[in-house]
């Protein structure tokens, strides 16, 4: 009998742990599942300021144009949009790269051809990947 009481009593002290454990374990998340919403609320709220001055940012742009060609704030506007134009067409033309490289490393794959050509074609699209980065 006293040793079906000890056993118990040792069992209770071991589920009691593991209790303790489970909820010190369901506080911790419970921690960072609030400080996770906060800091999804502080980055909602930084979005919309950031919508708000893109929107005025675009009325600015909008009003530059009817400003006269020498006001520096049309300008730099204009200088803006051609950077974000150039922006476009170098990633396009990255894209165009990167499918090169994509052909030549397929081509490198299926062909059966000798070590020397092998190299020549790593050495290509090696090449080209240091241009894309």
């Amino acid at each position: 009998m006293k040793l079906n009481e000890q056993g118990l009593k040792g069992r209770f002290e071991e589920l009691s742990a593991w209790t303790e454990k489970q909820k010190e374990g369901r506080r911790v998340f419970e921690s960072q599942s609030k400080e996770a919403k906060e800091q999804l609320m502080a980055l909602n709220h930084e979005n919309e300021k950031l919508k708000e001055e893109l929107g005025k940012l675009k009325g600015k742009t909008e009003r530059s144009f009817q400003n006269p060609p020498g006001d520096p704030k049309a300008v730099a506007e204009q200088e803006m949009e051609q950077l974000k134009t150039q922006v476009a067409h170098l990633q396009a033309e990255m894209a165009d790269l990167r499918g090169i490289v994509s052909e030549l490393q397929h081509k490198l794959k299926s062909s059966g051809h000798s070590e020397d050509s092998f190299v020549e074609i790593r050495m290509a699209v090696s090449v080209l990947a240091l241009v894309l980065i």
